[in-house]
């Protein structure tokens, strides 16, 4: 891609954001002040000279803290995330927002047992924004070697076992490749599938994702939310 096509697909999708087409907006105000914001935000990414310079904080933990919740409050429960981020939302009006999502999901971190990040109320005390734990969870010769020759394998088989306690059985699994070949190879494979420490593994792998689900959920409904009200998301 040259870098005029570039440019040009980078126009016609902040033209498409521009135009807040499909937005519920509740009032016309909320409309104009919706194209004020956004027109502001998309003239300082193309580098022109926009009406005054964008209000576009990362609030991180903020929201919570400044509305008398904990870290742990907001991450374990949408609705006081979604009540302490609208608060903040309609204190400081900034010209670009994304709501909650900063605050994640604990609920599906913790089904996973997620082992990259240390979640309040759990590993750390509640006031505390979640940390992160460095580890070599690639390593650098099975990173260019297994991960460059089979992505798909080192993140099902190696790398995610590593971060995700209850995917840890996962490991055992044979690679996929040796399901080639007919009958023989699916029936000498498939039967780690049915041991009680991958069946688990599985199983917990659902309910994280049904839990994801209903994060994804509650986030889309607020985005839809905060547009409407006339401020852009990206």
């Amino acid at each position: 891609m040259t870098e005029k096509q570039n440019n040009d697909k980078t126009k016609q999708r902040l033209d498409a954001w521009c135009s807040g087409e499909g937005i519920e907006f509740v009032n016309d105000e909320a409309k104009e002040t919706y194209k004020k914001r956004v027109k502001r935000v998309a003239d300082a990414i193309q580098l022109k000279i926009p009406d005054r310079v964008p209000i576009t904080p990362s609030f991180g933990m903020f929201p919570a803290i400044d509305n008398g919740y904990t870290c742990e409050d907001v991450m374990f429960d949408y609705d006081k995330a979604h009540k302490a981020w609208m608060k903040t939302l309609n204190d400081f009006e900034p010209d670009l927002y994304n709501g909650s999502a900063y605050a994640l999901s604990g609920n599906v971190l913790e089904l996973l047992d997620y082992k990259q990040l240390k979640l309040p109320g759990r590993e750390s005390a509640a006031e505390h924004v979640f940390q992160f734990v460095e580890d070599e969870y690639a390593k650098a010769d099975e990173f260019y070697d297994h991960f460059i020759d089979d992505p798909a394998d080192f993140m099902s088989r190696v790398y995610l076992p590593r971060v995700c306690g209850i995917l840890e059985p996962l490991k055992n699994v044979r690679p996929s490749y040796e399901f080639f070949g007919y009958y023989i190879s699916i029936l000498g494979n498939v039967g780690i599938f049915g041991t009680p420490e991958v069946e688990e593994a599985l199983n917990a792998l659902i309910k994280a994702g049904k839990e994801a689900v209903k994060w994804g959920t509650h986030l889309a409904k607020e985005t839809k939310e905060i547009m409407g009200m006339g401020f852009p998301v990206m």
